[in-house]
């Protein structure tokens, strides 16, 4: 997911608004399970790039102690090359550093393999071309996987593997083509398994109110639910996109169509940030109010056990001082249940 985690918006039509608003509401009155009070964030997405991986081991050892303060557990490491050709980055050097600050606190460390910024681009492509580039894919990112088992295939703190090509809710509509996508992760998260067989595997997803819920979680558990260990849900709230009344209806439905014999779980991506984005520029964003955090984490909780945040590093390190030291304490306080 590069920031923030979505490409083109396409609104609802205005039918389709009222009708999700209406069944939203419903979906609020009476959630899948009794509301509570947000369930603990197990854990958090950390996105390198070329500034982070740079950083030195005592920097890492900082946010790693601010990390494990605020009671989370794991840490999702959300790539470790971005690009390709000669303009890639590899940022597997980054993990000399980031494995000691993790082991010296017990955090686990999920960590993503090649990010192509290419992927929405490249899975238009007709059938054919598009079998071709998922097979490339693949064999991306199983010479990376061997680089890191190489490495570090001993370290206890690695825990798991992410694939970073992320699954919407529009690409994958027609048959052939969903077929494709399904192939490819069983492939590659087979073969990751074969290579790695005590870690599970895990994918993002998410949603823009494009296709119906319970259709999408239907496609989504097709294409992923036999691959992976787990599927990450993403909220899209940084941005206001879905709109908030529509959210529960497919996290309701993650919730109800997960096959009985699913090998994946689905667990929640609550975006912490408030995109601030100027038209025709580079996006931006600032730390979400704690009342938007909670709000978003509470109804994340009604549906999910395991949820995560996007992210600590670049919204909720108190480092950063102002309204990411508000944001820490908050979820500090939360993941101590103080929160009610």
């Amino acid at each position: 997911m590069k920031t923030p985690i979505r490409e083109k918006r396409y609104g609802l039509n205005r039918l389709f608004r009222a009708i999700c608003i209406l069944a939203a509401t419903l979906a609020v009155l009476f959630p899948a399970k009794a509301s509570e009070p947000p369930a603990p964030v197990r854990g958090t997405f950390i996105q390198l790039n070329r500034e982070l991986a740079e950083r030195d081991g005592s920097w890492w050892d900082g946010l790693f102690e601010r990390i494990s303060a605020a009671g989370f557990e794991e840490v999702i490491v959300q790539y470790l090359a971005d690009g390709i050709g000669e303009e890639s980055e590899d940022y597997l050097p980054a993990l000399e550093k980031i494995f000691p600050a993790a082991e010296a606190r017990g955090l686990e460390l999920v960590l993503g393999l090649e990010h192509d910024p290419g992927w929405w681009v490249e899975i238009t492509a007709p059938e054919k071309v598009l079998r071709d580039y998922l097979l490339l894919r693949a064999a991306r990112h199983l010479r990376l996987q061997e680089r890191i088992l190489e490495l570090y295939g001993d370290r206890e703190a690695w825990t798991g593997s992410y694939i970073p090509d992320e699954i919407d809710d529009l690409s994958w509509r027609d048959p052939g083509r969903r077929s494709l996508l399904r192939d490819y992760l069983d492939l590659l998260a087979g073969r990751l398994r074969e290579a790695d067989p005590g870690r599970p595997v895990s994918v993002s997803a998410f949603f823009r109110g494009r296709t119906e819920p319970e259709i999408f979680a239907r496609t989504l558990y097709e294409l992923a639910g036999e691959s992976c260990d787990l599927i990450l849900a993403q909220d899209g709230q940084g941005g206001g996109d879905p709109e908030p009344a529509v959210l529960p209806l497919y996290y309701r439905a993650l919730a109800d169509n997960l096959p009985e014999r699913s090998r994946a779980r689905p667990a929640a991506v609550v975006e912490v940030f408030e995109e601030t984005t100027v038209p025709g520029e580079e996006f931006s964003a600032r730390p979400a109010d704690p009342a938007a955090a909670a709000e978003r984490l509470e109804t994340a909780s009604n549906y999910f056990s395991e949820i995560y945040i996007f992210s600590f590093a670049a919204y909720a390190d108190p480092e950063r001082g102002g309204e990411a030291a508000v944001l820490y304490d908050f979820l500090r306080e939360l993941q101590a249940g103080n929160v009610e």
